[in-house]
């Protein structure tokens, strides 16, 4: 065993300086590693945690000899000069032409460097956390900045662009909070995933005329940004731009195009698509002209555009995205062409003073708050190709006095057209199934509806509060109604209710003040809890003997009532039933 030991301990004094040693040779306090005739600097440990070495200000040499031979410097490696806190300045000559990943990350007290005109690659975190850092020119050699090069630069404030850098990478300048102007050149192609994100001093963007990809995230959090320079209407339409979500413009919202605030624009032929957000929150445009070869009018495309009064939707365009002209208050009518199949959530919501709307014949779905608080529309023809009008798709369109559905819609939804408080009178067409909850309440100018054979499913108070409503005919085909589907009709005097109604619901005639007489048919097994309460003009209600159970102050205030049969059938009464 004794022997066995000694054997170990001798090999790994053998073996020791090989582990310990990262670098070939070391002149001048400088550690390289050799490659032929080149020299590349290094760390002087094994781990780039123990390169400590490197302070104060250092030069390093075109040229370094060793052993008789000359080397030329060529390469700054990987994580050379990592972690060297205490690092002030380095001297990097006119042989270097690689600047290597990490190379220079978190030298914190680095305050000055002069990046050759001879390095043509800086790699990724080479100056990360290098927060000294106060102005960078980047040389015209440079191609492209990496991933995270200068990341967390606290005190960078000013960085001078080559005109050779086609790609700024993910991150590359992420968390700098004093930059405060970028002038991106007309080099560059892409602009990577967060590369500017949380620059919070940032105010100024100019893009060059090559920007073509903006990542994710680019300038999230950069909330000092008041001013985005372009050169063309036709770049910016051009740009792509990330996911709805990681939505890296804010920019849009103070664009300029040569130094002008944009308030009119054209977009150009060469354009096919108007991107998501790329006019997003441009407060002074006041119209926009968009050409023949663009289909698609994206996400939030002119999303809060308030001082826009005119746009034209040309027969190209078959899809208008989700809040594609939401909060446009200042516009007043549109045209949707019959080329447009997709209207998107929210397409036209808050468009406060539109007047008037005209969709297109192709326009399968009103979907999800498509018009929702256009307040100022006063009618809407909803044409034959329809199948859908969604949750909210009209909600708060108060001064709407007429709306036409077309006949192949299917389903009106939750709150479609809730508080619609002057629509006098709805034609709900053969083929819709089901209506919404809340889809007509509020709706006090309603005085007539006509509801179709088709309907099975009327949802809870889906009219409730139509005060103006007089009469309504419930068809045979109505199985479901909700609860309080005609609570607080105060005008609602005559009731006609299919032979289909599974149940007269909870609250359905809930303060029908004006409601005389009601015949429940067989098909109702229950009269649900105040489904008549305060309907103080009920003289004469049939209970049918399908009927098992009334339901808690179910008649309760129903002061002129004076007789009722209850069959033998009701087997539950429930508390205060009929009282008062």
């Amino acid at each position: 065993m004794k022997t066995s030991i000694k054997s170990i301990l001798l090999v790994l004094a053998i073996l020791l300086p090989a582990l310990v040693s990262a670098h070939d040779f070391e002149v001048n306090g400088i550690y390289y590693n050799i490659n032929g005739n080149e020299a590349t600097i290094t760390y002087q440990g094994s781990y780039p945690t123990e390169s400590d070495e490197y302070s104060g200000d250092v030069v390093i040499p075109s040229t370094v000899s060793y052993n008789g031979t000359t080397y030329r410097v060529t390469a700054i490696g990987q994580s050379a000069f990592q972690e060297c806190m205490n690092l002030t300045s380095i001297e990097i000559p006119n042989t270097v032409t690689t600047i290597g990943n990490y190379s220079f990350e978190r030298c914190y007290r680095l305050r000055d460097i002069e990046i050759p005109s001879s390095v043509t690659t800086i790699g990724n975190s080479a100056f990360c956390y290098c927060d000294g850092l106060t102005v960078v020119d980047i040389p015209n050699s440079v191609t492209a900045i990496g991933n995270a090069t200068f990341q967390s630069c606290d005190e960078l404030t000013t960085v001078n662009f080559g005109n050779s850098v086609k790609s700024i990478g993910n991150w590359a300048f992420a968390w700098c909070s004093k930059l405060s102007s970028v002038t991106i050149p007309n080099s560059v192609n892409t602009i990577g995933t967060s590369a500017f994100d949380r620059c919070t001093a940032l105010s100024c963007v100019t893009f060059g005329n090559s920007v073509i990809s903006i990542g994710n995230d680019a300038f999230n959090g950069c909330t000092s940004l008041t001013r985005v320079n372009i050169t063309s209407i036709a770049q910016w339409c051009n740009l792509k731009f990330g996911n709805e979500k990681a939505n890296p413009l804010t920019l849009a919202h103070h664009l300029y195009l040569n130094g002008t605030e944009v308030q009119d624009v054209t977009v150009p032929t060469i354009c096919t698509a108007i991107c998501d957000y790329a006019f997003d929150g441009c407060s002074s445009l006041k119209s926009v002209s968009i050409p023949n070869t663009i289909t698609a009018i994206g996400i939030s495309a002119f999303d809060d555009c308030v001082a826009l009064t005119d746009v034209n939707i040309p027969n190209s365009v078959t899809s208008i995205g989700k809040s594609a002209f939401s909060g446009c208050s200042s516009l007043t009518s549109v045209d949707i062409p019959n080329s447009v199949i997709t209207l998107g959530t929210y397409a036209f919501t808050d468009c406060s003073n539109m007047t008037n709307v005209s969709i297109g014949n192709s326009v399968t779905a009103i979907d999800e708050g498509t018009f929702c608080r256009c307040y100022a529309l006063t009618s809407v023809i909803i044409p034959n190709s329809v199948t859908l009008i969604g949750s909210n798709a009209f909600a708060s369109c108060n001064n709407m006095t007429s709306v036409t559905i077309g006949n192949s819609v299917k389903t009106i939804g939750y709150a479609a057209f809730l508080s619609c408080s002057k629509l006098t009178s709805v034609t709900i067409p053969d083929g819709v199934a089901t209506i919404g909850s809340v889809a007509f309440q509020n709706c006090s100018g309603l005085t007539s509806v006509t509801l179709p054979n088709s309907l099975t499913t009327v949802g809870n108070s889906a009219f409730s509060r139509c005060s103006g409503l007089t009469s309504i005919v419930i068809p045979n085909s109505v199985t479901t109604l909700g609860n309080s589907v005609f609570d607080n009709c105060t005008g609602l005097a005559q009731v006609t209710l299919g032979n289909s109604v599974n149940a007269i619901s909870y609250g359905l005639f809930r303060y029908c003040s004006s409601l005389k007489s009601v015949t429940i048919p067989a098909s109702a097994t229950t009269i649900g809890n105040d489904a008549f309460y305060e309907c103080i003009a009920l003289a004469s209600v049939s209970i049918p003997n399908s009927v098992t159970e009334i339901g808690h102050y179910a008649f309760n205030g129903c002061t002129a009532l004076e007789s009722v049969v209850i069959p033998n059938s009701v087997t539950t009464i429930g508390t205060y039933a009929f009282a008062n």
